[in-house]
């Protein structure tokens, strides 16, 4: 079961907003005003990692579940589990500490329990609605369209934003400091981490995720065939 639901790739795409949002106060933004000030009262970002880590949940047991207990080999269904798990998330993030650990060296870059409970409440809610793929969390549409693009990109965006206002920072601290702290500052901030942010996870997502994803699928596919083969008596025929 490899089909994606739109809906809970909406979901994913609000979760990553909301954490980016959250993370650009101090982050990207390092100055206060009054409207920051009242804004950031209010908005609860770190629900998004409720978000994620619900979603998450749903889409390992979605992926795993029916295959293990169809499977007799139950052990061969979850080293197949973990290997793709490892080609799709764990290179990526090796790849991007270190970059992240080399430019904090070279820029010298320096970086309630009832209202969490809720938010995980209401983020499982949100995924049991969404997992019936009868867009009840969007109807179709451009929204929908442009929400579901974000959330194929959500895990790039989660582990390069961060890079993303590092970078943002440096640029205007060395470029235009004296903008720090005004109206212009906010906007040129946030329009120059955003194109960065996008630039970075689509990169990511075309020449990182999405070929390494295709590598571990091979590699299954061909342990796959040796097994067959092995079980059959015959020599496996590898390309």
């Amino acid at each position: 079961m490899t089909r994606k639901i739109g809906d809970i790739q909406v979901l994913w795409a609000l979760a990553i907003l909301f954490v980016i949002i959250h993370h650009a106060y101090i982050n990207l933004i390092t100055w206060n005003t009054p409207a920051i000030q009242r804004f950031y009262a209010y908005f609860a970002g770190e629900v998004g990692v409720d978000l994620f880590f619900v979603i998450s949940g749903f889409v390992i047991a979605r992926n795993f579940l029916p295959r293990l207990i169809d499977s007799k080999k139950n052990f061969s269904t979850l080293v197949e589990f973990w290997v793709k798990r490892f080609f799709r998330n764990t290179i990526l993030l090796v790849l991007l500490v270190c970059l992240a650990t080399v430019l904090s060296h070279e820029l010298h870059i320096a970086s309630g329990n009832l209202a969490y409970n809720l938010a995980a409440i209401i983020s499982a809610i949100l995924v049991f609605i969404a997992s019936f793929n009868s867009n009840y969390i969007l109807r179709d549409g451009l929204i929908k369209r442009l929400l579901i693009w974000l959330g194929d990109r959500s895990y790039a965006l989660y582990l390069t934003h961060m890079p993303a206002f590092f970078l943002t920072r440096e640029l205007f601290h060395r470029v235009q400091p004296e903008l720090v702290g005004s109206q212009a500052a906010l906007i040129y901030h946030t329009v120059t981490a955003a194109t960065l942010m996008l630039l970075f996870a689509e990169f990511s997502y075309r020449f990182i995720e999405t070929p390494l994803q295709k590598k571990g699928a091979k590699l299954l596919e061909r342990r796959r065939q040796q097994l067959s083969a092995s079980s059959a008596g015959e020599v496996p025929h590898v390309q």
